[in-house]
């Protein structure tokens, strides 16, 4: 049996397929956003407070306090974890952005290219 060629074919399941993905990496984007604001938050919280600490210390003092010393894990660890959260949200929005290319261009666009390509 022979397909026929001349038949028409249907570009809204490859649309609606990539809207699905976009959709759930969108969702993935927005909730890694938020928790990105918080990890900003919560880094700039502690880095002004050691930054207190050092500077109540007075600018003669050659040593860091030792309330400052203990800070330091705690404020290294937040900086790492907002670097990862950047990352991540840096590699989603590279993954969402071909997507949009597809949703804008709509789905008449992939049945004008079906039907030449046929």
């Amino acid at each position: 049996m022979k397909l026929n060629p001349f038949s028409k074919k249907s570009p809204t399941g490859y649309y609606d397929r990539i809207k699905v993905q976009h959709d759930q990496l969108d969702r993935e984007l927005t909730a890694l956003k938020k928790e990105l604001a918080e990890a900003k938050e919560e880094y700039t919280q502690l880095h002004e407070k050691r930054s207190r600490i050092i500077d109540a210390a007075g600018s003669m003092s050659m040593n860091t306090p030792p309330a400052a010393k203990a800070m330091w894990p705690a404020v290294n660890a937040a900086y790492q974890r907002m670097g990862q959260l950047e990352s991540s949200v840096s590699s989603l929005e590279g993954r969402i952005r071909p997507l949009n290319r597809v949703l804008q261009a709509g789905p008449m666009t992939f049945r004008v290219e079906l039907d030449f390509h046929a």
